[in-house]
């Protein structure tokens, strides 16, 4: 039985114990809930019941830990990732092997091992979205094309970078008085307010090396 199969089956989303009621248990990597009966307890009620029923059964495994932090909704509906995310939006969690992107997870799960070289991209556009009818592989050129043509590339080089000190046509013109007056390193540092090393890395194109 699939991942996606098993969720349907069980909502993990909305597990509550059913001996204390509560919606809620001890949480490391993820949330630890026990089989009991036909339910969830938490840990809580897991150390008090345990020593009198030898049928409760931890739940570990990846999948399941997985599709419980799944929100899902329609069919065609994206399915938010609930746990934890990295800057850019997409979620991660730790899997036995490692920690991997949740989405990435979501698609080996439901149709198979994701070679090295490929990525697992949205056709919705949306990072946390874990819908595999929403995911599609493809090379990492492909994927930063998709990227720019959603308009989600943004132009971080030359003065759009947020360490930017000079404009392009600053950097321009220190390029022209370097080579029709031979200023020196250090007097268009002072001129410009920047150091020695940065004029040095204009003039010989490791810094804004496109005109």
């Amino acid at each position: 039985m699939d991942g996606m199969e098993h969720n349907q089956r069980i909502d993990l989303s909305k597990r509550v114990c059913l001996i204390c009621g509560s919606n809620t248990t001890y949480k490391c990597y993820y949330e630890r809930w026990y089989k009991y009966k036909d339910g969830y307890i938490c840990q809580k009620c897991y150390k008090v019941v345990i020593k009198h029923n030898k049928m409760i059964k931890v739940i570990t495994t990846d999948s399941e830990r997985f599709w419980s932090k799944v929100d899902k909704k329609g069919e065609d509906e994206c399915w938010e990732w609930l746990g934890s995310k990295i800057p850019d939006g997409y979620g991660n969690m730790k899997i036995s092997s490692g920690v991997i992107l949740s989405h990435r997870f979501c698609y080996e799960l439901t149709y198979g091992k994701v070679p090295r070289s490929m990525c697992v991209c949205h056709t919705c556009d949306n990072p946390p979205c874990c819908n595999p009818k929403h995911l599609f592989l493809g090379t990492r050129s492909e994927n930063t094309i998709d990227m720019y043509n959603k308009g989600r590339g943004v132009n971080n080089s030359g003065e759009n970078h947020g360490g930017a000190i000079l404009t392009k046509e600053q950097v321009n013109e220190i390029r022209k008085l370097r080579e029709s007056n031979n200023l020196t390193y250090i007097t268009l540092a002072n001129k410009y307010g920047v150091s020695e090393g940065h004029i040095s890395k204009i003039i010989t194109n490791k810094k804004w090396c496109v005109r």
